[in-house]
């Protein structure tokens, strides 16, 4: 019964709304814009895609010892390795060009990505897992940088940065749903959906093309200063720590409260996607009257809404909550890059959206770790509570040095 009243409202809140994005799609896509923009959605597809599974992924190697905490690193593992080595791929953009580091990544990104359905060892899916989360460090500092590269002046480049985070959410969304009906179906199914990055490649291949960057702006400035950078990082990393209480804590709080099956959890969790696509897209909108710290400001405020809302185990006020979720990510996601982007010069660029991608990812692996704690100290109500407060706190700190 609570499963069929969960399924009933999330399309109510969910159908309207892909018109909309559908009309977006059509009205600002360009073949071009689609190859580039698609790259986007891989990095996020990559890390929420087997979230649906978690619980069946426990259940199928309950006998292993700590399959708990070892189920949720199939997920945040790739958040580690992405941390080490999105800062290489920095390095690696500046020296052998854009092009020439993407495309071997997006190949090994898919081979990584779909071994899991043909491994039945904990121990062999941690480890591919831990390739993939190599591979997407790559692609997703690459796209960054292209994306910068492709457009320029402040506002045409957070316009495409809205669009990237709108593909990359929506295309999310759209996986979440299938990687949830699969999950139902067998735990190793949601893992075939990493060859759509084949797909993906080819197109890169066939539309994109290697920038001209002039030598004299990277010559002007090679030096890295990390300090000049360690607001939006920290920020990045905090942000990043309370975000990825959906995907994790999520699908297991559904399943508590509402007895719900992973096609349901899926659906939940990409509604979340889905608002935060369509949220992002308006970002540049919210640009033109607000500054960068305010953005952060709104985003906080309405974070900390999501998670009270959450708190009140209300069926409606959850999908309510779900909307704050997505717009508080949508917003605060480009905002980070178009902060990094407006401090940092030519020659820094590549190093500074490498360093960005690794303490955005950073951010996920830590939130395994400090916030499974709390639920297992305090109970997962506390934590909901916690984090609405603390989120809360982050929206006076923005508020008032947005000012």
């Amino acid at each position: 019964m609570k499963q069929n009243l969960v399924n009933q409202a999330i399309n109510v809140i969910i159908l309207p709304f892909i018109p909309i994005i559908l009309e977006f799609v059509v009205a600002y896509s360009k073949s071009f814009e689609n190859a580039l923009f698609s790259i986007s959605s891989l990095t996020v597809l990559g890390a929420t895609l087997v979230a649906p599974s978690l619980p069946n992924i426990q259940e199928h190697f309950s006998s292993t010892p700590h399959i708990e905490f070892l189920s949720r690193l199939i997920l945040t593992l790739p958040a580690l390795f992405i941390m080490f080595s999105a800062p290489i791929a920095g390095v690696m953009i500046e020296r052998f060009g854009r092009l020439k580091i993407l495309f071997p990544s997006i190949l090994a990104w898919s081979f990584f990505g779909i071994s899991g359905y043909f491994l039945d060892q904990i121990e062999w899916i941690l480890l591919f897992r831990a390739l993939f989360g190599v591979a997407s460090g790559f692609v997703m500092t690459c796209v960054s940088v292209l994306i910068s590269d492709y457009y320029s002046g402040e506002r045409e480049r957070e316009r495409a940065l809205a669009k990237q985070n709108f593909f990359s959410a929506f295309g999310g969304a759209i996986f979440l749903i299938l990687g949830g009906v699969l999950s139902d179906i067998d735990w190793r199914a949601p893992f075939l959906v990493y060859a759509l990055g084949f797909v993906v490649l080819l197109g890169a291949r066939v539309k994109l093309f290697e920038p001209r960057i002039s030598q004299k702006a990277l010559q002007k400035d090679k030096s890295f200063r990390f300090a000049k950078f360690l607001g939006v990082y920290l920020i990045t990393f905090t942000s990043m720590t309370i975000f990825y209480f959906v995907p994790t804590q999520l699908p297991y709080y559904l399943h508590t409260h509402f007895g719900v099956g992973g096609s349901v959890v899926g659906a939940s969790i990409a509604s979340v996607s889905i608002f935060s696509a369509l949220f992002s897209f308006l970002y540049p909108r919210f640009r033109t009257k607000l500054s960068i710290n305010q953005v952060y400001a709104l985003s906080f405020f309405v974070l900390s809404c999501g998670f009270f809302l959450l708190y009140l185990e209300n069926l409606y006020l959850l999908l309510l909550a779900f909307l704050c979720f997505g717009f508080a990510w949508g917003m605060s996601l480009v905002n980070h890059f178009s902060w990094i982007f407006s401090l940092s010069s030519e020659g820094e660029k590549a190093k500074a959206v490498g360093f960005l991608s690794s303490f955005l990812f950073l951010g996920q692996f830590v939130s395994a770790f400090w916030i499974e704690g709390l639920v297992s100290f305090f109970g997962l109500k506390c934590v909901i509570l916690f984090i609405g407060a603390f989120s809360l706190a982050l929206w006076i700190v923005f508020f008032y040095k947005g000012k």
